[in-house]
């Protein structure tokens, strides 16, 4: 089994051709493995509105999906960890510079099958909060991480961490 780390960047300039009022551009280097889809891309759409569907969503996540992205996995092995890094510019040029990363040793134990069985819901959340399965996506932004298996109605996001407007 090998354990995959996508490191990238996501830069967020201001625009006014975006109902969001912001433009997504992603920059990556080539993954074979991994792929990054910004909200421009025609499969953008039916992927995020694949995994809402499912997952759900509320008015958090409504705010921010326009500054979305899609990690969608195109190998078999499951990804376990990511790191993206976010470029945000502000109308004046300013640049803010921000890494978040998702990783952690209950996706690796449960993926490798080493979580206790009797206990489903870890097992669940392992998966639902940061692995990328085979042939799967998840939506990013900088304040949520969501896949289809996220319960955005009995859990809410989970891993939100944006302002409260």
């Amino acid at each position: 089994m090998r354990l995959f780390l996508v490191a990238t960047y996501i830069l967020l300039l201001v625009s006014s051709n975006s109902a969001f009022g912001q433009l997504v551009t992603v920059h990556y280097d080539a993954v074979g493995h991994a792929e990054l889809i910004a909200p421009s891309d025609p499969r953008f759409i039916p992927l995020r509105d694949d995994i809402l569907k499912a997952a759900g969503t509320n008015e958090s996540i409504d705010a921010f999906v326009p500054i979305a992205i899609v990690l969608h996995n195109r190998n078999h092995p499951p990804i376990l960890a990511y790191a993206i890094r976010w470029e945000v510019v502000s109308p004046s040029g300013e640049t803010s510079k921000f890494n978040l990363i998702w990783w952690q040793k209950l996706a690796l134990a449960a993926v490798k099958g080493e979580v206790d069985s009797g206990n489903p819901a870890k097992v669940h959340a392992a998966y639902s909060v940061q692995v990328v399965a085979p042939g799967a996506s998840r939506l990013i932004s900088p304040f949520f991480n969501l896949s289809r298996q996220s319960d955005v109605a009995k859990f809410g996001t989970g891993s939100f961490s944006g302002p409260s407007q």
